[in-house]
């Protein structure tokens, strides 16, 4: 999929396709991911031994939004 994805990208650098085309091709390229419920974002937590405070970092959210349960609430929205 690495070649095929580098092709893509010669072919909008060479002006031959779009950077909508491109887009959408990046689109159908990334793993498709089920939303995680907030026992198993804990637990990805706690398995990685990190502190809520680097883990809100990775996820760009501050630790005042984790830990106070607003990733629970929003974790069944999806993305917004």
């Amino acid at each position: 999929m690495a070649s095929i994805h580098e092709t893509a990208e010669g072919l909008h650098a060479a002006g031959v396709m779009d950077k909508r085309t491109l887009r959408e091709f990046d689109e159908r390229c990334l793993t498709p991911v089920r939303p995680l419920r907030p026992k198993e974002i804990r637990a990805l937590r706690l398995r990685e031994r990190a502190s809520q405070a680097a883990f809100a970092r990775h996820l760009n959210v501050t630790t005042g939004w984790s830990a106070s349960g607003n990733a629970e609430r929003s974790a069944h929205k999806g993305p917004h």
